[in-house]
């Protein structure tokens, strides 16, 4: 016969609603009820996307600058400044980078720890002579970072290389007047 205690039934001798208490109790401590069924697993972490580089090169007594801008839209633009005091024009002219030759520069702007880099490099004796300064946007933030005359560290000088040999695979065309 079966047992006359109020809670037991057929021999089962812990009540319905404690069993499903230790029931949801065990698949909460084994991760099973982390989410709910049919939901998609957390996502990682992702960097912001880098949308834009740029460097661009001038020196006070030089004829003219550049100013080279790659975009992640597969657009790119090179424009020389002319300057009045040495009557050199300024030319603007446009082509196409590669989607691969950009995603493959950005990875490596960050592989260089770009984003960690002082914004400055210059010796405080030096005024004058050539300059450099290159800017990423990433996830619409921007980042600057200047140098005089070869100041700053390797990494800084190999993102500029990298950048001109990208810069070197884009046929540029100048724009319309």
């Amino acid at each position: 016969m079966g047992s006359t205690h109020p809670h037991t039934r057929g021999g089962n001798d812990v009540c319905p609603p404690r069993r499903a208490a230790l029931l949801a109790l065990a698949l909460v401590l084994s991760g099973c009820a982390g989410r709910p069924v049919g939901a998609a697993a957390p996502r990682a972490q992702t960097m912001p996307v880098i949308t834009e580089i740029s460097i661009e090169r001038d020196c006070f007594g030089c004829a003219s600058g550049v100013v080279l801008v790659l975009r992640r839209d597969g657009t790119a633009q090179r424009v020389q400044v002319g300057k009045a005091r040495h009557r050199t024009p300024h030319v603007v002219t446009h082509g196409s980078v590669a989607a691969a030759d950009f995603d493959a520069l950005a990875r490596f702007v960050q592989t260089q720890q770009f984003f960690t880099m002082a914004d400055e490099y210059q010796d405080a004796d030096v005024q004058d002579g050539p300059w450099t300064v290159v800017r990423v946007v990433r996830g619409g933030q921007e980042k600057r970072v200047f140098r005089r005359d070869e100041a700053g560290p390797d990494a800084l000088k190999q993102i500029e290389q990298r950048i001109d040999a990208v810069a070197a695979r884009v046929a540029f065309t100048v724009a319309p007047p």
